[in-house]
């Protein structure tokens, strides 16, 4: 594994690449918690949701933490063996976090009727300044981070793994009235599309997304 890292850091592009993820992480680590403050305290919209209208709430905060943590846990451990892997996922999920603070500034939300909070341990100790936030909604970035997993893994069996922790997420975060339907169905299509400008810009300029550097 190490060796695979040492390689292709001896590719200048590779280098370049990490430099350029590492630089663009400080201003997105540092927008978040303000992002996520403001959109806290305003007033929004509450959409009608049929879906919801026809699910119980029902608190499965654990079992989305459990889950998220582990598979998130398991994609890192198998990325770490693929280093070119691991620079795409790491640049397509700070193109996430920036569509997703995009998204919500642009479309205040009020929270689901009948949501139940979802208490995200990590997340209310770092990015929620100790607070459980309920309107940090369009889109999911639980859902997101998974399907992420998916799109640049090319592990079949993983795939399949992501897939299905995709859905069991997702229909979790409805169950208990978390996020809306359209929250879930964006963060979706906003990871295939994160991959996608990562691949078409950085990739396109750098070359190293077409093989393992």
């Amino acid at each position: 594994m190490l060796k695979k890292w040492i390689d292709c850091f001896k590719n200048k592009n590779f280098r370049i690449q990490w430099i350029i993820t590492f630089l663009f992480s400080v201003p997105v680590t540092v927008l978040l918690p303000l992002v996520l403050a403001f959109v806290e305290k305003r007033n929004g919209v509450r959409l009608a949701d049929p879906v919801l209208e026809i699910l119980v709430p029902v608190d499965l905060s654990v079992f989305i933490f459990i889950l998220l943590y582990s598979l998130s846990i398991l994609g890192i451990i198998h990325l770490l063996h693929h280093p070119c892997s691991a620079l795409l996922t790491a640049q397509s999920y700070l193109v996430v976090l920036s569509l997703r603070m995009l998204c919500m500034f642009l479309a205040p939300l009020e929270p689901p009727a009948g949501i139940v909070p979802l208490h995200d341990f990590f997340l209310e100790h770092t990015f929620y300044s100790g607070n459980v936030n309920l309107k940090d909604l369009f889109f999911s970035g639980h859902t997101a981070i998974i399907f992420l997993f998916f799109v640049t893994i090319e592990n079949r069996r993983l795939k399949m793994v992501f897939l299905a922790g995709t859905s069991c997420i997702g229909a979790a975060l409805m169950l208990q009235h978390a996020h809306y339907t359209i929250d879930i169905l964006t963060a979706i299509a906003a990871s295939y599309l994160s991959v996608a400008v990562v691949r078409n810009i950085s990739g396109k300029f750098s070359g190293i997304y077409c093989k393992e550097c």
